[in-house]
């Protein structure tokens, strides 16, 4: 057993660096409106502003990267180190996940509702070009919010405010950019033969399920995509522990930290849901598209959209579980019918590797 715990010490270290990247998608606009953009502070001095934009990405990610957080400096680690820790946990989800798989293959509550002509699981009001339109309206409101707020932190604010700040003007644009569509929905008629959504009750009880399913799955996924990016590049995972574990974990929890764990745990789940389960995903849904082939497209752009946020020793991991992800969020809301399960479900994923992080460390 202590030969399995300790080979499976580099299948955690792989997991938790490859979610690292699991950036909201207004951190993933502050890392391309970030880049090359400059002003200077009140003495005068050029500060880079894409490399605060670029800091940004990998601090609104943390919430969700319990294991960069904890991968502390081996010199300075006591006998139990965070991959220990991990190295349990990971091997407690490449045991469940075939299990989850195999219970999953023998349900039939699990399925999306499946009717004649894939009716809606909501009814949902907006037309298929719509949704695209507001998705990418949202994307360049987002990047003018995080333009708006690098102008107007003060030069002397911290770096933990200056990262907090960013992170919410970004945040704050692309929800701007959602508005329209309360206009347009309140004005539209709903359709006739669109499938009834669960009660909220049942919704948020699905949302925890799916939750429960998609920790193992996304890890174990995770985990096999770093060992086949090892076996192909040969190159190691980045070790980004440092800089983030002194800000994030020795921190004190001041009104900074809190705002940033808030806009990964409520601001990004929101929004990524409104975006993506909600403009892209019916979009594709009302043009003919099954429950299914609905949800891969947005689970596929969903994770393809932080690319740029993804290094290249990360990448298959990063992006296979991110699409695990997107896909079982896609297909929760086809089987509730309601966004706001997925926003559960979204702000539990993070909550809960926010908690681990900081209990463990």
């Amino acid at each position: 057993m202590r030969s399995l715990i300790a080979s499976s010490e580099v299948l955690a270290r792989a997991f938790s660096t490859s979610t690292l990247f699991r950036a909201t998608i207004s951190s993933s606009t502050l890392d391309m409106m970030g880049r090359g953009t400059r002003t200077r502070n009140r003495k005068e001095r050029e500060v880079d502003e894409g490399g605060t934009c670029r800091a940004a990405v990998m601090f609104a990610a943390l919430p969700v990267s319990p294991g960069i957080l904890l991968a502390a400096d081996p010199a300075a680690a006591g006998p139990e180190t965070p991959e220990s820790s991990f190295a349990w946990m990971t091997v407690m989800n490449l045991v469940l996940a075939p299990v989850i798989l195999v219970l999953l293959a023998r349900s039939q509550g699990w399925r999306p509702p499946s009717r004649r002509g894939h009716p809606l699981a909501t009814p949902w009001r907006l037309s298929p070009m719509v949704g695209p339109m507001l998705f990418g309206l949202s994307l360049i409101l987002g990047g003018l919010g995080v333009m708006v707020a690098s102008r107007l932190i003060p030069a002397d604010a911290s770096n933990m405010w200056r990262i907090t700040l960013t992170m919410w003007g970004g945040i704050g644009g692309s929800l701007l950019g959602c508005l329209p569509a309360a206009v347009i929905w309140k004005n539209q008629v709903r359709p006739i033969h669109a499938a009834r959504p669960m009660r909220p009750f049942s919704g948020f009880l699905a949302a925890g399920l799916t939750l429960l399913i998609s920790i193992p799955l996304v890890q174990t996924v995770s985990v096999l995509g770093q060992l086949i990016q090892e076996w192909i590049s040969s190159e190691t995972p980045s070790n980004l522990a440092h800089a983030t574990l002194r800000l994030m974990v020795d921190a004190p929890r001041d009104p900074a930290w809190w705002l940033l764990a808030a806009g990964a745990v409520i601001g990004a789940p929101v929004l990524e849901e409104i975006l993506y389960r909600g403009f892209i995903q019916q979009s594709a849904r009302k043009v003919g598209l099954g429950p299914w082939p609905a949800s891969i497209i947005t689970g596929s752009l969903f994770a393809i959209m932080h690319l740029s946020a993804i290094p290249d020793e990360n990448r298959i991991s990063a992006l296979t579980s991110l699409a695990v992800l997107g896909v079982a969020l896609g297909l929760l809301r086809e089987r509730a019918g309601r966004l706001d399960a997925c926003i559960l479900a979204h702000s539990g994923f993070n909550l809960f590797n926010l908690l681990l992080a900081t209990a463990v460390a």
